[in-house]
């Protein structure tokens, strides 16, 4: 069949299935291909005629003649396009859209009009009696019954209802698969339908919506005690439901949900839950952090006796059964759902764990779970205080530790908390990198001997934004050393990991590293970051993980829209939020890109560094430029500093100096009504010195006129042309002598 001719075929059995008549689905066909239609007329009617389409009276007469179809084929008519292996069996029933808890639910029924069961195959019907006479629309229509010997694979989300895009990793599901497939009422979302057996394992695969269209994206297969809703509107040409791959199937649903992690199953793999029992998790090598809920739920199952779970990273859990693995995974869904089965049911049909014996052992296993998730809480509740050590938490001035502040960077990095603040695409990762790569080589940072590093430092990069391959060309780049002294989490390995989560405390507690949260706001739980309550919590975790033994905490963070290009970098306008940040960091840069120098890519990229808050630093550094590319000779775009040396260079103050000036002058030249205070703000000068260095190269302004002021120019020996003549003095009168008064 050819492409064309599929689109057709496609397009009619979507308007067959409104109930219209044959007129109106060729009127329809001719409006929305007309130039398919006018070249070949008869396709179109051929194409009518297979799928039963009759002129206007023609389904009177069949009626009235039984010879001429019989109700079988009628039936046959309203839905050419499903496969008859559907067809055939006697799984068919009828649905309504309802309300069902609130939310629209496509409920089935009947004939009768009672409702029919998933369970019960006393309430379903043949094809042929539950499509006469039904009408299919929005709110009502057919659907099978599921019987264990075909899997319908539902794709939520991954169609546009608008364009008929469909997405790629529901297309890899479709041609592995290579069978009938259909849209779905809603329209944005397709279903596959294979003989076969689903192998054990989850059901339910939720993807995050970026993935998809819409709010609700995800995968859903189901052999048994399941109904799907039947449209017939097929996509491509496929007919038939024999298929090898059902399991590999399966197994490319997994996959795809540890592409597009919902946030759900994110929150689950830095989730720190556990079930109170002996069983721990074994680690791979590397610092490829998971918890014993995130395992259980979405790792893979290696070994039946012993039950194993491990995952790609080589952390693994070891059971005597499979049984004792789904009690712990139940404990740990009550711990988080408390007295509530349904939702532990719920979540657990969504986990590797789930098998068709979950159906019979669920009620007795989950009441089970529940009891030993109310004892848990029991103990751990039962902990009391010593309040009679209270002492203890204390201490003198002479007890406190002695010495002065520990510099990791001399003169730039102290131990504590940083700030580094900048608008996005300002250069705040890369210094950040620069700083990684002194404290891990000793080198001293930019290349600038007064920032000398006395000892290597670990150091522990968490950058939950960016991935493996980008990230590590960076660090590649600032020929960070491969080894453990710098380790680092990106998106790729997972979900970013909360700030109490033990296992990145127990790191710390290990590593004694400087930690760096790139950027900070990914590691904050609050929607908003000029809430000082909501803050609150990302402060206390950054203190929290000093506690643990972090020797500092590097956080990048987001400044102001209005920080600008120019003007002076300050606390305030250099970071977003509250001013809880700005009050819990020991010291803080600005990082501000030149953007005139920039020229959107087009130039060398520098950027300006400050300090903002010095705190403890005796001698803080003056403000600095760094370089990042430079424009070569001969040379297009500009050419990476980092890429040749390893480091940004440190632009000459000379030269930047002069860069500024000649900046001042070519603002002033271009637009001479220009006032001193945005001179100023544009090139990060003070107003006074604006007024001096262009008193300097003779550029002056007269005071008056209708504008307050003339422009600025240069009189080049000349008279200046803005000068008002002045008025000629009056002679001075003589002093009158009144003489001496005698009395």
């Amino acid at each position: 069949m050819s492409t064309i001719e599929s689109l057709l075929k496609t397009k009619v059995a979507e308007l067959v299935a409104l109930n219209l008549e044959r007129d109106e689905i060729r009127n329809r066909i001719n409006s929305i291909y007309p130039i398919i239609v006018k070249n070949d007329p008869s396709k179109l009617e051929r194409i009518l005629d297979e799928c039963g389409v009759k002129e206007l009276g023609q389904e009177a007469a069949a009626e009235s003649d039984p010879s001429v179809f019989t109700e079988e084929e009628q039936a046959e008519f309203r839905l050419p396009l499903v496969p008859t292996e559907l067809k055939q069996k006697p799984n068919w029933v009828r649905w309504k859209l309802e309300s069902v808890s609130g939310r629209l639910t496509k409920v089935p029924y009947q004939l009768n009009d009672n409702k029919a069961s998933s369970t019960d195959p006393k309430t379903w019907n043949t094809y042929g009696a539950i499509v006469k006479g039904v009408v299919l629309s929005e709110t009502q229509g057919i659907g099978i019954m599921t019987d264990s010997s075909f899997v319908g694979f539902d794709l939520d989300g991954c169609r546009n209802p608008q364009t008929g895009e469909i997405t790629e990793w529901a297309k890899r599901i479709v041609n592995l698969l290579g069978t009938y497939c259909e849209v779905t009422p809603s329209g944005t979302g397709v279903r596959v339908y294979a003989l076969g057996t689903l192998p054990d394992g989850a059901r339910r695969f939720s993807l995050d919506v970026s993935a998809g269209f819409g709010d609700k994206v995800g995968i859903e297969c189901y052999s048994d005690k399941r109904y799907f809703a039947v449209t017939g509107n097929r996509i491509g040409d496929v007919s038939g439901m024999q298929t090898p791959n059902v399991a590999q199937a399966h197994q490319l649903c997994a996959a795809i949900s540890r592409e597009f992690p919902s946030e759900k199953r994110k929150s689950v793999a830095s989730n720190g839950t556990d079930d109170g029992g002996s069983i721990q998790i074994e680690r791979g090598p590397g610092l490829m952090l998971t918890s014993k809920l995130a395992l259980l739920m979405y790792g893979t199952i290696a070994s039946e006796k012993p039950f194993v779970v491990q995952d790609d990273h080589g952390n693994k859990l070891t059971y005597p059964s499979h049984s004792e693995a789904d009690l712990a995974l139940a404990t740990m869904l009550a711990m988080k759902h408390g007295d509530n089965p349904e939702l532990i049911d719920a979540d657990f049909r969504e986990s590797v764990l789930y098998r068709p014996k979950w159906d019979r052992l669920a009620e007795a296993t989950i009441r089970k779970a529940i009891d030993s998730a109310k004892k848990c809480a029991a103990e751990s509740h039962a902990e009391t205080v010593e309040v009679s050590q209270w002492r203890k938490e204390f201490r003198t001035i002479g007890q406190m530790e002695q010495g002065d502040i520990l510099m990791l960077i001399d003169g730039f990095l102290p131990e504590g908390t940083t700030f580094l603040g900048a608008l996005p695409a300002h250069g705040k990762t890369l210094v950040a990198l620069s700083i990684a790569r002194a404290l891990t080589t000793q080198k001293p940072l930019f290349g600038n001997p007064e920032f000398a590093v006395k000892e290597k430092r670990s150091v522990l990069y968490l950058i939950p934004e960016t991935g493996d391959r980008a990230f590590r060309s960076r660090c590649e780049k600032f020929q960070i050393p491969d080894d453990e002294a710098f380790l680092c989490r990106t998106i790729s390995s997972g979900a970013s990991l909360s700030l109490d989560n033990p296992l990145l405390l127990e790191a710390v507690r290990q590593l004694r590293p400087v930690v760096f949260l790139d950027t900070a706001i990914r590691f904050s739980e609050s929607a908003d970051e000029n809430s000082a309550a909501a803050n609150k919590q990302l402060v206390d975790d950054v203190t929290a993980l000093r506690a643990a033994g972090a020797i500092a905490v590097v956080l990048l963070h987001h400044a102001k829209k209005d920080s600008g290009s120019t003007g002076q970098m300050s606390l305030e306008n250099m970071l977003r939020g509250t001013g809880d940040f700005a009050a819990m960091c020991d010291t803080a840069y600005g990082i501000r890109r030149d953007d005139s120098l920039y020229n959107n890519g087009g130039g060398p990229l520098e950027i300006d560094v400050a300090n903002i808050k010095p705190r403890d630093l005796v001698n803080p550094p003056p403000p600095f430029r760094l370089a990042a590319t430079y424009k070569k000779e001969g040379s297009v775009f500009p050419v990476s500093h980092i890429n040749e040396t390893g480091d940004f260079v440190v632009v000459n103050p000379d030269e930047t100096t002069q860069r500024v000036l000649a900046s001042l002058l070519r603002l002033v030249a271009n637009n001479p009504d220009a006032k001193v205070k945005d001179l100023a703000e544009a090139t990060g000068l003070k107003e006074y010195t604006v007024r001096q260095e262009l008193r300097k190269h003779d550029w002056h302004s007269v005071q008056g006129g209708p504008k307050g002021s003339s422009p600025w120019h240069q009189d080049n020996g000349q008279p200046c042309p803005y000068e008002r003549p002045k008025k000629a003095r009056s002679p001075k009168a003589p002093d009158v002598d009144f003489g001496t008064t005698v009395h």
